[in-house]
């Protein structure tokens, strides 16, 4: 998508929480995603838990998935799955 695009426009939707487009599907694969290779335990229990918790922020949930993965969650590494998260959620 082009600046130009956007310059041209007379409106614009942002649609953060996914009122406008239901992105809850896309978001529980991309966090299963992320945290599959820790094991199919650790991303069913991921997805699960994001499914029953979606209004709570990527921000606080990224911390305990880390922890439940048995890493630190460092700032650093939050935000490396950060953006991880979000690239697979473009993408997808």
């Amino acid at each position: 998508m082009s600046l130009d695009l956007f310059k041209r426009a007379e409106t614009i939707f942002w649609d953060f929480d996914g009122v406008i487009k239901d992105s809850v599907e896309v978001k529980s694969d991309a966090y299963e995603l992320l945290f599959l290779p820790f094991g199919k335990d650790i991303g069913d229990a991921v997805k699960k838990h994001h499914e029953e918790n979606g209004g709570m922020s990527r921000f606080y949930k990224l911390p305990i998935y880390i922890e439940w993965a048995g890493q630190e969650p460092t700032q650093q590494r939050i935000k490396n799955y950060e953006q991880k998260f979000s690239d697979i959620v473009k993408k997808k």
